[in-house]
């Protein structure tokens, strides 16, 4: 186990995975932020606790608002090597994509187990994806 003043020292950051069926929707960054295909979320604030820094992310990155009740955590994935902390949250679409107003990046994509593998890139995000599939074919 890592120890407290590592984790303190190392960036957090919240992760949102929505999911529909068997796909997850991921985000276009091309122009935005590297890399070009990533989750939705970001930085943990300075006194947030993971979810409301989801829940402050998803709101200024699709302009909707989730529920802590609505999101699923499924992992505290640890890196040291990338010095990242990353909370990854599940949420079953239960919305009209219609009410997602894309606010950052270039566009946003429901992908399969296969085409996420070809579309990210990060390592962490790597790291994680079979573990996400494997949780959401469980629940749908």
């Amino acid at each position: 186990m890592m120890a407290l003043s590592s984790v303190v020292s190392m960036i957090q950051k919240a992760i949102l995975i929505p999911f529909k069926g068997n796909k997850i929707l991921i985000q276009d960054r091309t122009g935005h932020k590297p890399p070009p295909w990533g989750f939705f979320g970001g930085s943990i604030e300075e006194g947030e606790t993971p979810i409301e820094g989801l829940i402050r992310e998803t709101l200024e990155e699709l302009s909707i608002h989730i529920k802590e009740t609505e999101v699923e955590l499924i992992k505290k994935y640890e890196n040291s090597e990338h010095q990242r902390v990353m909370y990854v949250y599940l949420w079953e679409v239960n919305i009209d994509e219609g009410q997602f107003e894309l606010k950052e990046g270039k566009g946003m994509r429901y992908v399969d187990l296969q085409e996420a593998k070809e579309l990210l890139t990060d390592k962490m995000d790597l790291e994680i994806i079979d573990e996400v599939f494997e949780r959401i074919n469980q629940i749908a």
